[in-house]
């Protein structure tokens, strides 16, 4: 529920960043709830891991041999392009099942 949260969010702000986008962003804004989002410039980066769980798990030997299996899914290494800039929750959001009124 807060992935998706953050999701929308930042989809709707990243509309109005494009629309913005004949003047300069500022690197953070603040909406009137108080939540501070900065930005996600446009740009490109390597994101991934080819280590296999053997070697995770000789590197980081305070956690069970289980989540360095679990982190298959993050093969292989991959180039991102990020096209438009867009600003990014500053902070996670949840909503905990007892203030939640849906």
């Amino acid at each position: 529920m807060a992935v998706t949260l953050s999701f929308i969010v930042s989809v709707l702000l990243s509309a109005s960043v494009a629309a913005a986008d004949h003047g300069v962003a500022p690197a953070a804004i603040e909406n009137t709830l108080g939540m501070k989002f900065v930005l996600v410039p446009a740009g490109e980066f390597v994101m991934g891991s080819d280590e296999s769980p053997d070697v995770l798990s000789k590197a980081y030997p305070q956690f069970e041999r289980r989540r360095a299996a679990e982190l298959g899914d993050k093969a292989p290494v991959h180039r991102v392009r990020i096209t438009q800039p867009f600003y990014l929750g500053q902070f996670e959001v949840s909503v905990s099942a007892s203030s939640a009124n849906f």
